[in-house]
C-alpha cells in the first residue's frame, strides 16, 4: 500500500513538472541558490569540524578535568552530541548522535533520544532569519521575546524527545546492524583523516541539496496548482520546507489585521519546532547507515509542534 501511494505521488509530481515547466525551473533556480549561498554555507564547516572532533575524542579532556575537579562523571559523548545539536543545528545534531553510535559510544535510546531531543534549528537561524524576517511583520520581538522562544523551542524538543522514550520500543542494540565493524577503526594520518571527513561532510551537502530543490519544487507546484489563502499557503510551504515556506509568511501579504493574526506567531514558533518533512528527509540521510528510528524522530518532532505552540500561545 505504501508503495503504491509513493508511486502515485512520484507520477504526480512528474506530471506536474511537465505541465508547469518554467514554475519548475524558477523553483530548480531557487533550491539551487538556497542550499549553495544559504544551507551549505552554515552547515559545511561544522559538518567537517565536528566529525574530526569526534574522531579525534576532542571532549575527552575537557570531561576528564571537569570529572576530577568536581568529582562527577561527565558522559563526554552526551555533552558533544548535545552541544553540535544545539549550537551547530539540524541535521548535524543527528549525525554526530548516529557517529557516535556508529562508533559503539552511545546506545541505541541515547542516541534516539539525543537526537529527537537536540537535532533543532541552530541559533544562527533563529536570529539570523527568523526574528528578523519572519516574526518580524507580526510582533514586535524584544531581546527577552527572543530568549523564550529559544527556550520555548527547546523545552519542546526535549519534551517531545521525552515522550517518545516512554513509547515501547524493540530490544535494544548497542551496534548497528550494519555498522558492526565499525567500533575497530583502522588508524590513519591526521591528513587522510580530514580529508575523509571532507568526502563524508560533502556527500551529506549534495543529499540535502537535492532534498531541498525537490521539495522547493513540491511548494511551488503546490502553490500554484491549489487554491489557497495567502496564510495557508504560507503554512503548507513551512510544513514541507523550512525555510522558503517560512519565507512566504512576509512575501504573502498575509492579512495581519484579521482575528487569526494573533496567532500567527504561535503558527511560525510551531512550524520552526517541526522543522519541515524536507529536514526529517535530511536527518533520514545523515543516519541512513544505522538502524536509528526515523519515525520515532518524526513523532518527537510533531509533539514537540503541538508543544511549542501551546507555549507560545500561554507566554506570549
Amino acid at each position: 500500500m505504501k508503495k503504491i501511494f509513493a508511486t502515485f505521488l512520484i507520477f504526480l509530481i512528474f506530471f506536474l513538472m511537465l505541465a508547469f515547466p518554467s514554475i519548475t525551473k524558477n523553483a530548480a533556480h531557487q533550491g539551487l541558490n538556497l542550499w549553495i549561498f544559504t544551507v551549505m554555507p552554515a552547515l559545511l564547516p561544522y559538518t567537517i569540524v565536528s566529525s574530526i572532533l569526534l574522531y579525534i575524542n576532542a571532549f575527552s579532556l575537557p570531561c576528564s578535568f571537569i570529572k576530577k575537579l568536581l568529582h562527577i562523571r561527565i558522559p563526554e559523548n552526551h555533552v558533544f552530541t548535545c552541544i553540535c545539536g544545539l549550537l551547530c543545528g539540524c541535521p548535524i545534531g543527528a549525525k554526530v548522535a548516529a557517529d557516535n553510535y556508529s562508533a559503539c559510544k552511545l546506545s541505541k535510546s541515547s542516541a534516539e533520544y539525543l537526537m529527537c531531543a537536540f537535532n533543532c534549528i541552530s541559533p544562527s537561524f533563529l536570529i539570523n532569519y527568523v526574528f528578523v524576517e519572519v516574526y518580524s511583520p507580526y510582533i514586535s520581538l524584544t531581546l527577552t521575546h527572543m530568549w523564550l522562544i529559544f527556550g520555548i523551542l527547546l523545552i519542546s524538543s526535549v519534551l517531545g524527545a521525552t515522550v517518545c522514550a516512554l513509547l515501547p520500543r524493540k530490544k535494544d542494540i548497542t551496534v548497528p546492524l550494519t555498522q558492526q565493524h565499525s567500533c575497530v577503526r583502522r588508524k590513519q594520518s591526521f591528513s587522510t583523516l580530514i580529508d575523509n571527513c571532507i568526502l563524508s561532510a560533502f556527500e551529506i551537502q549534495v543529499k540535502i541539496g537535492g532534498y531541498i530543490i525537490l521539495f522547493t519544487i513540491i511548494i511551488q507546484l503546490l502553490l500554484h496548482t491549489l487554491n489557497l489563502s495567502p496564510l495557508s499557503a504560507s503554512i503548507l510551504g513551512s510544513i514541507l520546507e523550512i525555510t522558503s515556506g517560512l519565507g512566504t509568511f512576509t512575501s504573502q501579504q498575509i492579512d495581519v489585521t484579521s482575528n487569526l493574526h494573533k496567532l500567527i506567531p504561535c503558527i511560525i514558533t510551531s512550524l520552526t519546532s517541526f522543522g519541515g518533512i524536507c529536514t526529517i528527509f535530511q536527518t533520514k540521510t545523515v543516519i541512513s547507515c544505522t538502524d536509528l528510528s526515523i519515525s520515532r524522530y518524526a513523532l518527537s518532532k510533531l509533539i514537540s509542534a503541538i508543544i511549542s505552540f501551546l507555549l507560545t500561545y500561554l507566554l506570549l
